[in-house]
């Protein structure tokens, strides 16, 4: 007797594209990774830093403008790979009440927890 998803197979095929659509995304996904992480590399520092320390400046600001709770826990990473790095924006949001917390993988296709920083 067939299920509720129809005729006997078909539930199988759509669990077959939507695997197949799934490392489709996941592939593509790494090559755009490539593509930026040598972008991040190639950027010359003249370019970089300004950017990075204007980032830094307008996270500074949504921090102390009241739209994150002044004790509030902002998520960050620890940057890796030419990433920025705003550790002295949350070093300072902690210094100020806040709390910062960091990503942790625990095991592969896992979702992350945070730790406190």
């Amino acid at each position: 007797m067939p299920d509720a998803s129809g005729p006997a197979g078909i539930s199988g095929l759509a669990g077959e594209a939507a695997d197949s659509h799934a490392q489709k995304l996941h592939d593509l996904r790494g090559q755009v990774r490539k593509v930026l992480l040598k972008a991040r590399r190639e950027m010359p520092a003249s370019a970089r830093l300004p950017a990075e320390a204007k980032i830094c400046q307008l996270l500074a600001g949504i921090l102390s403008s009241g739209a994150v709770p002044e004790r509030g826990c902002v998520g960050f990473y620890w940057p890796v790979q030419g990433e920025i790095d705003v550790r002295d924006v949350i070093a300072h949001h902690i210094a100020r009440g806040g709390a910062g917390a960091l990503p942790v993988v625990t095991a592969r296709d896992q979702p992350m927890v945070f730790h406190h920083w």
